[in-house]
């Protein structure tokens, strides 16, 4: 009862600090400033639940006297009711949610095993501060945390593949492998809150929208419309990196 109560709790948080990102920040230019801003109420929609304000620190003592009793009775009642049932209905319910976070922790799991095997059966190459690991995997090119893994099908020195490496380098020059990995990280225990899914989703746009910037400094945006509506390669998605030909095309070409 409590995990749900705390829950209810982060759910209400969320949706007023999110609903004002949705209605005065979405869609503008400072996307520094909305990728601090998910970040920050997402925290704070974890935290802010524990914190109590008390209004009086006195309660009258009839009003004690009805907790306590009522306390008492409630003690009473479980305890005759588990003589008859071995799971209470509240515990049912924390097993079946509890459920779903491994199911939840399962499929991360894959996602980064996938991942870690690209890793692991390409050479690798060490450009200055990064690893580059030329494949044929789909989804490529990405980058993950200081790995950027291109496809071999992509001239890295043609315009196109020019723009895709400086987009890409532009990941993990802003860490945004580590956004990623702390909104998964809290999905797990916290996947009935529809406003975390919301959260991650234009988190991934925004990380767009600045590596697009970045790969775009001195260079005609146009290349960059053209580049991602004549996009050829498969878009597999996975949660951790960062795939160049991804959703929210009209969003990427428009801000």
């Amino acid at each position: 009862m409590m995990l749900a109560f705390y829950m209810l709790k982060v759910i209400i948080c969320s949706g007023i600090l999110f609903g004002y990102y949705w209605f005065a920040l979405r869609n503008k230019a400072f996307h520094q400033w909305n990728r601090f801003y998910l970040l920050i109420i997402t925290a704070l929609s974890i935290v802010l639940p524990f914190i109590k304000i008390s209004v009086t620190d006195k309660a009258p003592e009839a009003v004690r006297y009805i907790t306590f009793s009522s306390l008492e009775e409630t003690v009473v009642v479980n305890a005759r009711h588990r003589s008859y049932n071995f799971f209470t209905a509240e515990e049912w319910i924390f097993f079946g949610y509890a459920l779903i976070c491994c199911v939840v922790f399962y499929f991360v799991l894959i996602a980064l095993k996938g991942i870690l095997n690209i890793l692991k059966h390409h050479p690798k190459q060490k450009v200055e501060q990064f690893y580059f690991i030329d494949s044929d995997a789909g989804g490529t090119p990405f980058s993950f945390f200081n790995y950027l893994v291109w496809n071999c099908h992509i001239d890295l020195h043609s315009p196109k593949g020019k723009l895709i490496f400086q987009h890409e380098l532009a990941h993990m020059e802003q860490k945004h492998t580590w956004d990623k990995l702390f909104i998964i990280m809290l999905l797990i225990p916290c996947w009935v809150n529809p406003f975390f899914w919301l959260i991650r989703r234009e988190l991934n746009d925004i990380h767009e929208f600045i590596a697009d910037k970045k790969a775009l400094e001195g260079k005609d945006s146009t290349a960059l419309s053209q580049m991602i509506l004549n996009a050829l390669y498969p878009q597999q998605q996975n949660i951790f990196y960062s795939p160049f030909f991804q959703s929210s095309i009209k969003r990427r070409i428009q801000i």
